[in-house]
């Protein structure tokens, strides 16, 4: 980083997020000392936070690791915004790691203004299907059961095998809601 950043004056460097292992730890140190090295360009808050909405609409690029962000939510906030992220993790090792961390924001910094405001436009009429995801795990869910009782045939479970009494049947929606 300090590379980086000694070659590129308008790059900052935002670090949020806990530790969670010695490396962590490690990272926390150096990230101390580049703060106290760049104090205009460096920041470091080694905890949970909230992040301010002002950080995803002003960043250019967010290396979110793989390793402890699984789902992406963060990396889906961030690319909402166009913001390039999201690096992927292959092993524990940290010299890999780094490797790939570089690698990202190589060619990351290699991409034109142009390209990121492509990026910022589809950005911001793109969304998360979540009606459609809530559907489609529902029918794997409905697939699934339909599948289970039909090996079990006999063993199938039995309202009587609850030893109380009679259950609800729910009733097939389309418009699925949740709050009901």
């Amino acid at each position: 980083m300090p590379s980086l950043l000694e070659k590129r004056p308008s790059i900052q460097l935002v670090c949020i997020g806990p530790i969670i292992d010695l490396y962590g730890r490690f990272v926390v140190e150096k990230l101390a000392r580049l703060m106290e090295m760049y104090p205009d360009r460096v920041f470091s808050k080694p905890e949970f936070t909230v992040l301010p909405s002002y950080l995803f609409s002003g960043a250019d690029l967010a290396p979110i690791s793989s390793h402890d962000e699984l789902f992406g939510l963060v990396a889906v906030k961030f690319g909402r915004k166009g913001a390039l992220g999201w690096f992927p993790i292959e092993s524990n090792s940290m010299t890999h790691m780094l490797s790939q961390l570089s690698k990202t924001i190589k060619l990351a910094l290699k991409s034109t203004e142009e390209e990121r405001a492509i990026l910022r436009a589809r950005s911001a009429v793109q969304h998360f299907p979540v009606v459609e995801w809530c559907q489609r795990m529902e029918d794997m869910h409905r697939r699934s059961i339909n599948v289970s009782r039909r090996l079990a045939v006999s063993n199938a479970w039995r309202e009587s095998d609850c030893g109380v009494g009679p259950t609800q049947v729910m009733v097939e929606a389309n418009n699925w809601n949740p709050v009901n």
